[in-house]
């Protein structure tokens, strides 16, 4: 049974928590960010403005477990849902785009320091 609710899939019916994914998937440290911009407005207050996103860092996984990943996202952004842990702790279902990485490191047989944007979120 998974400890953490993260949670990924091609849309709402094809959820399935990392943790369940063969082979598993460790729960990632993650971002969130409720407004993509600030806006400084004439009176000194700020606004938050533009669209929610998040991401999901991993030090390290195996080769095996990026390519599970690597699935859901076969181009450089892919069209996802996903179950994210907002700022307050609670988890919530976005539809989002994934954004793949420009690089990713490697060291032997382990995938280092991969980071997944997930921006343009719409909570569900």
């Amino acid at each position: 049974m998974a400890e953490f609710s993260f949670e990924l899939g091609v849309n709402h019916a094809g959820l399935a928590n990392i943790e369940d994914m063969s082979p598993p998937i460790q729960a990632p440290d993650d971002t969130f960010v409720e407004y993509s911009q600030s806006l400084d407005l004439g009176d000194g207050t700020v606004r938050g403005a533009g669209w929610t996103w998040a991401s999901w860092f991993w030090k390290g996984m195996s080769q095996a477990s990026r390519d599970v990943l690597k699935a859901f996202c076969t181009g450089k952004s892919a069209n996802v849902s996903i179950v994210t842990k907002k700022g307050d702790g609670t988890y919530q279902e976005y539809t989002a785009v994934m954004v793949w990485p420009e690089e990713e490191g490697r060291a032997l047989d382990l995938i280092l320091n991969l980071e997944i944007v997930f921006r343009k979120m719409v909570e569900v």
